[in-house]
């Protein structure tokens, strides 16, 4: 799914979507890292983060420049706001100091629908 979408909104900037830029996935610990907080959905092997995208040109965009950077933060903005539904749990660099850097995304599942920050 974020594939898609980041195809979607890259095309017209760098020729569409190469690669994603893993920053985190399966690690058995709590959530950001936080002694004494619940388990992360990454220590069920339930979430990922994304740090960055790489451009069929070649050229590379992270999430920390790119979200606010006049030719991304658009792009950014709508693979941010389109992974909310298909993931439960979608958190950027708005979310909180612990992901200014990468776009979390789990499949967490809520009564109240998507979390979405």
């Amino acid at each position: 799914m974020v594939g898609t979408i980041g195809q979607t909104c890259l095309v017209e900037t760098g020729g569409g979507l190469s690669s994603l830029r893993v920053a985190a996935h399966y690690a058995c610990r709590t959530r950001n890292n936080q002694k004494g907080a619940k388990l992360s959905e990454h220590g069920k092997g339930r979430a990922i983060d994304i740090s960055g995208f790489r451009l069929a040109d070649g050229s590379e965009v992270s999430v920390l420049k790119g979200w606010n950077a006049r030719r991304y933060s658009k792009a950014m903005r709508r693979m941010h706001k389109g992974a909310c539904g298909p993931f439960g749990t979608v958190l950027g660099p708005k979310a909180n100091r612990f992901h200014l850097d990468h776009f979390h995304f789990d499949t967490a599942r809520y009564r109240s629908g998507s979390y979405c920050k």
